[in-house]
């Protein structure tokens, strides 16, 4: 596997990561017989139906059209079966009713991070998921390594240095939290604390 394949594959973990089954702010007030027909198609999707996900999908947009919690699974399915062309189009779709849609932005950025020549993209819209979420580490890793495949090692390291800054922070959420555990007296919880401090310790430093 090549070094830019790597770089997409990470972005497909930290994307998956996303919870898939989760309500969004546009069903809340759906009827019940279509949010079971999201549950259907989300769990094909995690199972890699994604024929079985794609037609459920297509029988929700029939009334819903715009559901953007729909349309968002649609161009995930596309991307997995790497229909990228579709993928980009539904991710737009939703964007321009959208535009700070921040699951869509980072699948953009993915969709056009697959190639070399359309890096400059891909940092666009990371920069504005950035914008809107300048707490989420995860976008500066990834900001980092489209700076890295560009060549621009300057703002790579200034990039991944924002990264480890969270992770440091996290360091010492371990240790308080590790102390709270001993004063409660959960001495076999607060040991497994030290332990991940520990492993998290050797990968940071």
């Amino acid at each position: 596997m090549n070094k830019n394949k790597k770089v997409i594959y990470t972005l497909l973990i930290v994307l998956i990561g996303v919870a898939a089954c989760s309500k969004g702010a546009d069903d809340q007030e759906l009827p019940e017989a279509i949010q079971k027909k999201l549950y259907q198609a989300n769990v094909a999707y995690l199972k890699k139906e994604f024929d079985t996900a794609l037609d459920t999908t297509k029988i929700i947009a029939v009334k819903y059209p715009n559901l953007s919690r729909n349309l968002l699974l649609q161009g995930k399915i596309f991307f997995f079966t790497k229909r990228f062309k579709e993928s980009l189009e539904v991710f737009n779709e939703i964007l321009k009713e959208q535009p700070n849609h921040q699951e869509a932005l980072i699948w953009m950025a993915q969709l056009y991070a697959l190639k070399n020549e359309t890096l400059d993209m891909s940092e666009k819209y990371l920069k504005k998921a950035i914008n809107n979420n300048p707490s989420n580490h995860r976008l500066y890793y990834l900001l980092g390594n489209v700076y890295r495949r560009k060549g621009d090692i300057k703002n790579s390291l200034r990039h991944f240095k924002q990264t480890l800054r969270v992770e440091l922070e996290l360091l010492n959420i371990y240790a308080d939290y590790e102390k709270l555990l001993k004063k409660a007296g959960l001495k076999e919880r607060a040991d497994r604390i030290r332990k991940k401090k520990v492993e998290l310790t050797k990968i940071i430093k």
